[in-house]
């Protein structure tokens, strides 16, 4: 404050909230801070064991999107829909800090003409995801992330080299339900 010439009356609410608002100004003068720019200090780890048991699939799910992005070189207009629509199914959440958080990064990806590789990078880090063994096991969780995953890079009906190098990789990694069947999932796929 004293560098920005900001004078004001420390731990008086009103005057400590217009310094924030001062100091914002010249960060933001500096460099554009957007939504994706904000990282997540106030929620408490302990919220994910109170999220019901759909919410912890769909972040789950939201995650593996997510993760999905590091393999695209650019986003389709297909890939954007999958996010605004989990955006959509998941905006009555927002009672959640963790998902007020998650929500209001992907309201700001979802609206962009063209996004940057970092701002990519941030989205994929801002969304972690949920271990809950309550609701379910870690062959289930993994499952949950591998949807999402997929659903991203097969939205547009074909899948490259690269990608489907990942996803066998990726299946031959982590361990699913013994429902699944690991051979049909890649025997499926139509790589490019």
């Amino acid at each position: 404050m004293n560098y920005l010439n900001i004078k004001y009356d420390a731990h008086n609410a009103l005057e400590d909230a217009k310094a924030s608002y001062e100091l914002f100004k010249y960060l933001n003068s500096i460099r554009k801070i957007t939504p994706l720019d904000e990282r997540i200090y106030s929620y408490n780890r302990r919220e994910f064991n109170q999220l019901n048991r759909e919410c912890v699939e769909n972040i789950n799910n939201l995650y593996g999107m997510c993760q999905a992005l590091n393999y695209k070189e650019n986003i389709t207009q297909n890939q954007l829909s999958l996010f605004e629509k989990w955006l959509n199914e998941n905006f009555e959440n927002r009672e959640y800090t963790i998902f007020n958080g998650i929500l209001t990064k992907l309201e700001y990806f979802v609206k962009m003409e063209s996004i940057t590789k970092q701002e990519k990078r941030k989205l994929i880090k801002s969304v972690s995801f949920v271990r809950n063994y309550e609701y379910f096991s870690e062959e289930e969780i993994n499952y949950q992330i591998f949807n999402g995953l997929f659903s991203v890079l097969n939205c547009d009906g074909n899948i490259d080299e690269k990608e489907y190098a990942y996803l066998k990789k990726w299946i031959s990694y982590y361990n699913l339900p013994e429902y699944v069947d690991k051979e049909e999932i890649l025997s499926n796929i139509s790589e490019d």
